[in-house]
């Protein structure tokens, strides 16, 4: 009675410790990105005494990488610390303008960007990613914005990472940010 007792309590052991008790482990977020403000993305700059140039839009994203497993108290390790390795952004336009003809597949503005970034366990980390490149801001139709309008849109950014203890997985997280584009006024 006994071992069979302590055989039934070793199977409820082993299928306990599958891999759904290490899915869990932490929780990576954006907690912040441009400064929790929309992004203003100036089709042309021409306040510098250089003349005219087209700006970069590279914002400022925060992470942060939460333990939320009761069974790790201080991993003490780089285990559960969190490693971005790449973006990519996609874009959709939200004011009803129009989304076909010349310049408005939106697809041909996805990119993506390559970075590395450690998030420790429960800390965080900041990095800058490239959101509107300059190739965008040069095609039709946001060019003709020099002349004047705006173009709302927003930039779906999807992060991927791994943990320390599992470098061949993938771990996705996404975030949305509004974006205008148009001819903002230089300083």
């Amino acid at each position: 009675m006994r071992r069979t007792a302590l055989f039934i309590g070793l199977v409820a052991f082993v299928l306990g410790c599958d891999e759904s008790a290490e899915q869990n482990t932490f929780v990576v977020n954006v907690s912040s990105i441009n400064n929790g403000s929309p992004l203003l993305s100036d089709v042309i700059n021409c306040a510098e005494m250089s003349g005219c140039t087209i700006p970069t839009d590279v914002v400022p994203t925060e992470f942060t990488n939460r333990i939320v497993s009761p069974n790790i108290v201080d991993p003490g390790t780089a285990w559960y610390d969190f490693h971005l390795r790449s973006y990519t952004v996609r874009f959709r336009r939200t004011d009803g303008g129009p989304t076909s003809g010349p310049g408005w597949d939106l697809n041909n503005f996805t990119h993506s960007g390559s970075t590395s970034a450690i998030i420790p366990a429960n800390g965080s980390a900041e990095v800058g990613i490239l959101v509107v490149p300059v190739g965008m801001k040069s095609t039709t139709p946001f060019v003709e914005l020099q002349a004047g309008g705006v173009i709302n849109l927003v930039a779906d950014i999807d992060f991927v990472g791994s943990s320390a203890i599992e470098v061949d997985g993938e771990i996705h997280v996404p975030v949305s940010l509004t974006v205008s584009v148009a001819d903002f006024a230089d300083e």
